[in-house]
Parts: C-alpha cells; sequence; structure tokens
C-alpha cells in the first residue's frame, strides 16, 4: 500500500492490519472515518492538480480539481 494512502488512513481513524499471508491490508472503521478517508484522498487529488500552478484563478488544472471536488462532494 502506498505510504501516503496509509497515512490518511491513519488520520482518518481507520486501524489496518497488515495480512502477510495474503500481502494485503484490511481496513476497520466507522462510516464516518471512511467518509473523512474517502475525502482525504479527493482533497490530496486536488492539492496536487494545482500545486505548481503560477497563477491558478482561470487554469485548466484548477477548473479540473473544481469538478473533482463537485463531483465527490468535497468543500476545500
Amino acid at each position: 500500500m502506498n505510504k501516503r494512502i496509509r497515512e490518511l488512513a491513519l488520520q482518518a481513524g481507520i486501524q489496518m492490519f497488515e495480512d502477510k499471508s495474503f500481502s494485503w491490508s484490511v481496513i476497520a472503521g466507522t462510516d464516518h472515518n471512511l467518509q473523512r478517508f474517502a475525502e482525504s484522498i479527493v482533497t490530496e487529488c486536488v492539492r496536487v492538480c494545482v500545486a505548481d500552478l503560477a497563477d491558478p484563478r482561470d487554469s485548466v488544472e484548477l477548473q479540473c480539481a473544481k469538478k473533482i471536488q463537485k463531483h465527490f462532494e468535497v468543500e476545500s
């Protein structure tokens, strides 16, 4: 699992149990934890879209980031 995804999951309060025999992680958390985790992934994606923009006000990247936020109903 990607290190950043693992960090976001832990920040959202999701418990992770790595199963070495199958090489995958099992997550446990409430609906609220899972929603926070999903929102944090969307927010991170939006941040990556606009991170290096000199003037993001009219950029295609910012328009795309706003569409992603609207689609997932996540506020910045």
